[in-house]
């Protein structure tokens, strides 16, 4: 009874196949498709699209990373995110690289920052004056504000103030012509000169410009790692700071290229070897700090007598 199956079986599957060779000598190229398929392409002649010459744009000059903390072992990139290492000592996680046997162990960190470096503004600045009916200057109210009182005063000439400690000696208002893109601009520029009773000194104050305290000057400093947070004041050369393990000396600064040089000199070892001491030029840690308050509304360019009021003020 099997051999009679198998027989049936095989004859179905040779009819199968003597049908798909049919179909494929017979039947397999006439069909929509293959008619398709065999005619002459038709349309518009292809245009060949020209390849595009490249252009050299030069090459680019990347930065040289800069590690983090001035820590050497302590390099980050985008594209190379830092290794983290275990730290057997710590008993945490750490991206600082472990050191080798022959390594020479990195410094530590300087430990010091400059904050700002200001210039210590005189107490009174000029800040408006009224013209008189009679266009005598002797007559004009002058007005100033008083930084150290916080308070406003207004006078003129010959009026003293002993609470404040000056008086007014004098009070003029120059004209000058500038000539600006083929037009000329006239411009007032009001001077007044007091006398600081304090000092004894005549001091000349203008609207062109603030006037400061000669040599007196504000770095302020402040301490990052190994050391606890902490912000300090110094006013002049020489003036020194201990924490911890090493003591910080100012050797010199410069307030127009807003720098700071500072010394470093760590504390004594064990054996009693003396360390070498460490020389850095600081910059503000702030690019752009905010301007004091008593330092707002400073005006940049002297007023225009297209736009001058009746109280002329310079500062508000």
């Amino acid at each position: 009874m099997n051999k009679f199956y198998d027989k049936i079986l095989l004859v179905v599957a040779l009819l199968l196949l003597a049908g798909s060779l049919a179909f494929y000598f017979m039947g397999g190229q006439s069909g929509p498709e293959s008619k398709a398929l065999s005619g002459k392409p038709t349309g518009a002649a292809f245009e060949p699209v020209p390849v595009p010459t490249p252009v050299e744009t030069g090459a680019t000059d990347w930065p040289n990373v800069k590690p983090v903390d001035d820590n050497p072992n302590r390099i980050y990139q985008v594209f190379t995110p830092p290794k983290i290492y275990w730290d057997p000592t710590l008993g945490q996680l750490t991206w600082d690289a472990p050191l080798g046997p022959d390594d020479i162990p990195p410094p530590p960190p300087f430990g010091l920052v400059l904050n700002s470096l200001n210039r210590e503004l005189f107490r009174i600045q000029f800040e408006a004056y009224f013209e008189s009916n009679d266009g005598n200057f002797d007559h004009a109210i002058v007005q100033f504000y008083n930084h150290e009182n916080h308070e406003t005063i207004r006078g003129s000439v010959g009026d003293k103030f002993p609470a404040q400690d000056f008086e007014i000696l004098s009070f003029k208002v120059e004209r000058k012509e500038i000539e600006t893109e083929g037009s000329t601009e006239i411009f007032r520029y009001p001077t007044v000169v007091i006398k600081d009773t304090r000092s004894g000194e005549n001091l000349t104050l203008t609207t062109a410009e603030r006037l400061y305290v000669p040599n007196k000057y504000e770095i302020n400093m402040s301490t990052t790692e190994p050391y606890a947070p902490e912000s300090f004041t110094w006013t002049n050369v020489g003036d020194k700071k201990t924490f911890d393990d090493a003591t910080f000396t100012l050797e010199e600064f410069n307030f127009d290229n807003q720098t700071a040089t500072v010394e470093k000199l760590p504390s004594a070892t064990e054996d009693g070897t003396e360390p070498e001491p460490i020389v850095k030029v600081l910059t503000p840690v702030k690019t752009n700090p905010e301007p004091q308050p008593e330092e707002k509304n400073t005006p940049s360019t002297p007023q225009s007598d297209t736009n001058l009021p009746e109280a002329f003020n310079f500062f508000n």
